[in-house]
Parts: C-alpha cells; sequence; structure tokens
C-alpha cells in the first residue's frame, strides 16, 4: 500500500482517481472543469483513502510522461515543426487504447495525465510570471515557427495562458474543438512559452512540475 506518496511527489489517491475518472484536476487546471466534475474527482480521491487502495504503477507513468513531453517540447523547439508534438500525442493514444484493452478504466489515462503535466507548465508559467502579452508571445512564436494551422489551434487553447479572447473552455471543450490535436496544441503553446520565456530551454518548463499533493 502507498502511504503519503510513491516518490514522484504526486499523491497516489489522485493519481487512482485519474485512473477512475480519465482525468486529473489540480489547483492549477480546476477552472478548467465543470463543478460537477470537480465534485466527482474530490469523491474519488477521498474514496481512494478510505479504500486504502495500492496503485504505484501510476506514479511511475506521470514521471515517464513528464520526460516524454520535455523532449517533444524539445524537439518542437529545435525543429520548428508541429510534427513532433502530433508524433508524441500518436503514442500516447496508441498506449491508451492497448491499455484500455486489458483494462477499462485506464481508457485514455495516458492523455488525461499529458494534460495535467502541461496544464500545470503553463499555468505556473502564467501565475509566476504575471506577463499581460504571454498567451499573444506565445501564440506568435506558433505561428511564426509552427505555422498558421498550428497558430489557430493554440489560439483556441491560449485561455489557459489568460488570452481573454480565447474564452473559459474546459479541458473536454477544448479536447472536443482540437481533436486528435488536442495534445499537440498543448505542446505547441508550452514551446512558445518555452521560446518567449525559457530562453528556448525545455527543461526550464520543469520548474512548474505538479508536486504538491495538497
Amino acid at each position: 500500500m502507498i502511504g503519503e506518496g510513491d516518490g514522484t511527489g504526486v499523491d497516489p489517491a489522485k493519481l487512482n482517481a485519474a485512473r477512475d475518472l480519465g482525468y486529473i484536476v489540480t489547483e492549477e487546471n480546476q477552472h478548467l472543469f465543470s463543478a460537477a466534475e470537480v465534485e466527482a474527482w474530490e469523491s474519488a480521491v477521498e474514496r481512494y483513502w478510505e479504500e486504502n487502495a495500492d496503485d504505484s504503477g501510476i506514479g511511475d507513468l506521470v514521471a515517464l510522461l513528464a520526460d516524454e513531453l520535455e523532449a517533444a517540447v524539445e524537439r518542437t523547439l529545435v525543429s520548428t515543426r508541429p510534427e513532433p508534438a502530433r508524433e508524441f500525442a500518436t503514442r500516447v493514444t496508441n498506449t491508451d487504447i492497448a491499455a484500455a484493452e486489458e483494462d477499462e478504466d485506464a481508457e485514455a489515462l495516458g492523455t488525461s495525465i499529458a494534460f495535467a503535466i502541461v496544464a500545470a507548465w503553463l499555468t505556473g508559467a502564467r501565475d509566476e510570471l504575471s506577463r499581460p502579452t504571454l498567451a499573444a508571445d506565445a501564440v506568435g512564436w506558433v505561428e511564426s515557427h509552427l505555422g498558421a494551422e498550428a497558430a489557430d489551434l493554440a489560439r483556441r487553447g491560449a485561455g489557459i495562458l489568460g488570452a481573454p479572447e480565447s474564452g473559459d473552455l474546459t479541458a473536454q471543450e477544448l479536447a472536443d474543438e482540437t481533436g486528435d490535436d488536442f495534445i499537440p496544441t498543448m505542446i505547441w503553446l508550452a514551446a512558445g512559452v518555452a521560446a518567449v520565456c525559457g530562453g528556448g530551454d525545455a527543461g526550464w518548463l520543469r520548474r512548474y512540475d505538479v508536486s504538491d499533493p495538497d
């Protein structure tokens, strides 16, 4: 049984809830979810501790996905192409499909965790930097380096960086609008933020990793 953590700094109750619900709610991204989704999340976390469930493998998945996401952002910055983000998303989707064949509760787990990781990076940068032009600057980088199509999608997701014109979409609404490019859209935004604020260093984003179990 896992106690207070599994060495990754992430609350195992929240990771278990992610497997049950297919999404992750944090203080940084909870505004992207409906009240009902947040309530379901909190109930799942509470239920984990009540049942003392054991789910030690999820922590390794979080760590692996964070490393793979950093690499995808790095490849995006270096290649100035949208494809590395799509290649990463395809690998995660295929893994999710295979995992769901073994355990239906694991459906879209990797995608959900990947979203939570990048959302934490973006909201962390937004809150710490307090840069009014952050969203516009990041989308501008995407448009200049990755093209108009990627920029249009990034603009839809830029509300997470504080762009009022992008609206306050929930994670599900953004996923519905961007389709297969849901995770790539987040990666492109992360690359834009790293480019304009982090000196083009994808590793700079890791300062915003979710590590607080509270």
